[in-house]
């Protein structure tokens, strides 16, 4: 298998899966050719949200709901950007979709190599 990297070649799957789990905390080298999302570079958008998402999975969904996560199997993160609210669920044995919304910048690719 392999992921598509921005300038258009293939790189293999392996350099790139041999990053785990560092890489969900890290944004992609070619990521500084993206444009950005919410104003910021690219980059800094890109661990802003991993950063939110931690927050936010550690304060609430794992803490504060109450929710048994030994009956989850599957997530659906239905307005993903960067895959951070995934990222944050890497320690749970949970299997995450991510969805982009028809109406927002195709992130899709950022998501794949990373998560």
């Amino acid at each position: 298998m392999h992921a598509q990297s921005a300038g258009g070649c293939l790189e293999p799957w392996v350099s790139v899966a041999s990053k785990w789990p560092l890489r969900l905390e890290k944004p992609p080298y070619w990521l500084k050719s993206q444009p950005d999302v919410d104003g910021k570079s690219a980059p800094e958008d890109f661990i802003s949200d991993y950063k939110h998402w931690k927050k936010v999975v550690s304060e609430t969904y794992l803490n504060g709901m109450g929710i048994n996560w030994s009956s989850v199997r599957n997530v659906m993160d239905m307005r993903a950007v960067y895959g951070g609210f995934a990222a944050a669920l890497k320690d749970l044995k949970v299997w995450v979709m991510n969805v982009v919304p028809v109406d927002s910048r195709d992130t899709l690719p950022i998501i794949l190599s990373v998560v």
